[in-house]
């Protein structure tokens, strides 16, 4: 397959104008993000975050706490949970995953979030060259990224399934082959192996990708397929990692019941002012969703 379009506003309002063929728009009877109960609003979740956080007014001295440093893509970045730093990388200056690892556990110092919207493997060995003239790698204890869903296609999921219309060409991007799957693990190798001679001294974690759809929407042909697409993405990204001394965190058990069409509080955005928002989680997505499943698989210190 090719990945030559890496734009995350192709990408969001592509699978926009899919959302709504498939219904996915706030007439379509599923709670708006809008609407959310308020413990779901970006907004409040993040303001209680910072209530709670580090009590005392700071974390415990150097010798206590881990150097910690975040790589990827738009998943890491925090992108669906403004506000951003830019809207070019989209990292959100209060609710990515990595800001509640950093606020939420007095041990986890945060240096630096590299990750960027729109990355792809290809990208990682720019964003180790990038780290802050302030950050020893020697010293880093702790690398998280996500990475691998742009390698995959998701940037061409509007082009070949127009308005979620499942055509041989969907079907095809979809379903990765025995030969791209050997490819993708060839490209994510090269990462991880990238990022664990940058960082010898840390443990590197490689986060997966939460379904989109739950609800009404699994009888319709189109979630169902993509859904099984970001599977088997995961089980690509869980076999190289693991091949590599990574440690995969799975986030769909996290996520599961709260993707587009749950009732009970929706994690992944759609609809939204910002087209690039969408298929993105929310603030609750990353700090109940990304932050829980670190938490979960402890791998925090």
């Amino acid at each position: 397959m090719s990945h030559s379009n890496h734009s995350p506003r192709f990408i969001a309002r592509g699978l926009l104008a899919l959302a709504a063929a498939v219904g996915l728009t706030a007439g379509a009877g599923i709670m708006p993000a809008s609407a959310a109960p308020p413990g779901d609003q970006d907004t409040s979740v993040a303001r209680a975050v910072q209530s709670a956080a580090k009590p005392g007014g700071g974390k415990p001295g150097p010798s206590t706490t881990v150097a910690y440093v975040a790589l990827g893509d738009s998943y890491t970045a925090g992108q669906g949970a403004g506000p951003y730093l830019d809207t070019t990388c989209y990292r959100s200056t209060t609710s990515s995953y990595p800001i509640f690892a950093d606020t939420l556990n007095s041990r986890v110092d945060l240096k630096t979030n590299q990750a960027c919207s729109g990355a792809s493997t290809s990208d990682i060995p720019a964003q180790l060259s990038a780290l802050p003239a302030t950050v020893d790698p020697s010293t880093v204890g702790l690398v998280t990224l996500t990475v691998g869903g742009i390698d995959a296609g998701s940037n061409q999921v509007a082009t070949a399934c127009p308005n979620g219309t499942v055509t041989q060409a969907c079907i095809d991007l979809l379903t990765l082959t025995s030969a791209e799957q050997a490819d993708l693990t060839t490209k994510l190798t090269g990462a991880y192996k990238a990022v664990k001679a940058k960082f010898p001294k840390a443990k590197v974690v490689a986060a997966g990708y939460p379904r989109f759809f739950t609800g009404i929407y699994l009888f319709t042909d189109f979630p169902r397929r993509l859904n099984a697409s970001i599977d088997t993405l995961d089980s690509v990204i869980k076999s190289a990692a693991t091949a590599n001394g990574v440690t995969f965190v799975d986030v769909r058990d996290e996520f599961n019941g709260h993707e587009i069409g749950s009732f009970s509080g929706q994690w992944i955005n759609y609809g939204s002012t910002d087209p690039n928002e969408d298929f993105h989680p929310n603030a609750s997505g990353y700090r109940y969703g990304y932050y829980q499943a670190l938490v979960n698989d402890r791998v925090l210190p």
